[in-house]
């Protein structure tokens, strides 16, 4: 190639010169667009099968729904282990794969498939099986959503709307809302209502009295519930549900691991990034999508974000710029102080054609910038500015000593 561009007047110096700054442009164009997250992603090759039925022994759960699941799953041939725990009413099998499998969606999904179809085997009123295999998922924000003067209710309205919202960013893989409780309707005897109707708690209490209440269609009001005819033992004549007790939504309580951001109760938004994606251009697409959304909420309604990863890596990123920087102007002292100018630049160039290197070898190879890869890049600068001192002292040594540039190089 160099003798077939010696024509053109470009020669064999030129030439290196040329690949060195296109070396340069290649790695610097490519960082610019560079894959970026905190950690590296972990391949977790488990998957956690689970299935209920209230209230079954430990020992039927085995007979009737662990034995049909465990005979599905060893049919899979990737599959190495697994493990059963039993428990009453409660079925918990870990499924490992071998370690040679690295395309995991394909067996996921198929696990799923055969789950589905030993579902219908199973025993009526069995909950399940249902396959998880989100492990060592990580999310890179998460977003408090509180609401003054709003009703829980409201609160979740408006993360489940931020939900859909954060859908529509490019990036984003998964997004979770944690900390809603489910909501129940509430029935509460009052002894007031009771007395208007001519019965007392105590005599239906020690009578043992039953409420029957049998319903046609679904209810789409509380109100509808109120309206409820049932008839008490003690009273020869239909009354209203509503006459009896007290009929009102509300949620479960106790709370279920209930959610507060600065000592208000909030929903936490969760998060997650698609694989091979700059976590700084997500992070910035993120909090434009979120302040686009709050400005359109009432006022009292507040989007606060209570981690963010893409400015911890960023942090991180720059930290690693700044060592190289500061390894390239180290080297190029010592050893304008030590060797020839010329030796010394040599010598210092080895760091950004390094850097280059690395940042073409990890493109080429999906390898994304994250902490780990950061420190062996910088490990590596180490090992390779060593080399090239040892390396460029011998050959001024040799040429010292009598011998041609080429040989001494070559040797």
């Amino acid at each position: 190639m160099i003798a077939w561009l010696t024509p053109f007047g470009i020669g064999r110096s030129q030439f290196t010169i040329l690949a060195m700054i296109g070396l340069v442009m290649t790695g610097l164009l490519l960082y610019s667009d560079f894959p970026k997250r905190e950690d590296p992603e972990i391949t977790i090759r488990t998957a956690l099968v689970t299935a209920e039925f209230a209230g079954m022994t430990p020992e039927r759960v085995e007979q009737l729904i662990a034995d049909p699941v465990e005979r599905k799953i060893r049919a899979i041939p990737e599959v190495e282990d697994i493990e059963t725990l039993l428990s009453t009413g409660q079925m918990r099998v870990q499924v490992t794969l071998k370690d040679q499998v690295f395309d995991l969606e394909p067996i996921w999904q198929e696990l799923r498939d055969k789950m589905e179809e030993v579902a219908r085997e199973l025993p009526d009123n069995t909950r399940g099986p249902f396959v998880n295999t989100d492990f060592g998922n990580v999310a890179i924000a998460t977003i408090a959503v509180t609401g003054d003067g709003f009703s829980y209710r409201e609160i979740e309205d408006t993360a489940e709307a931020l939900q859909q919202h954060l859908y529509t960013v490019s990036g984003i893989s998964k997004v979770s809302i944690y900390g809603i409780q489910e909501e129940r309707i509430w029935l509460e005897l009052e002894e007031e209502r009771l007395a208007s109707i001519g019965s007392q708690i105590n005599t239906l209490i020690a009578d043992g009295t039953s409420i029957l209440l049998e319903t046609s269609g679904d209810f789409e009001q509380v109100i509808d519930i109120r309206n409820v005819l049932t008839r008490v033992e003690s009273i020869d004549d239909f009354v209203r549900l509503n006459d009896l007790l007290s009929v009102r939504r509300g949620f479960v309580s106790p709370h279920e691991k209930p959610v507060y951001f600065n000592g208000k109760p909030a929903l936490i938004v969760s998060v997650e990034m698609q694989s091979g994606q700059d976590i700084a251009q997500v992070g910035r697409d993120l909090k434009q999508a979120a302040q686009e959304f709050e400005i359109r909420q009432p006022i009292g309604i507040d989007l606060s974000f209570a981690t963010f990863q893409p400015e911890k890596v960023e942090r991180s990123v720059n930290d690693a710029v700044t060592n190289v920087g500061q390894t390239f102007v180290v080297v190029l002292i010592v050893v304008l102080i030590f060797l020839t100018p010329r030796a010394g630049l040599v010598v210092s160039s080895i760091v950004p054609f390094a850097i280059m290197f690395a940042l073409i070898g990890m493109n080429v190879l999906g390898i994304e910038l994250e902490q780990v890869s950061i420190a062996a890049i910088i490990i590596s600068l180490g090992l390779l500015v060593d080399n090239g001192v040892v390396i460029v002292e011998d050959i001024l040594r040799r040429v010292q000593a009598g011998s041609r540039r080429s040989e001494a190089a070559l040797a």
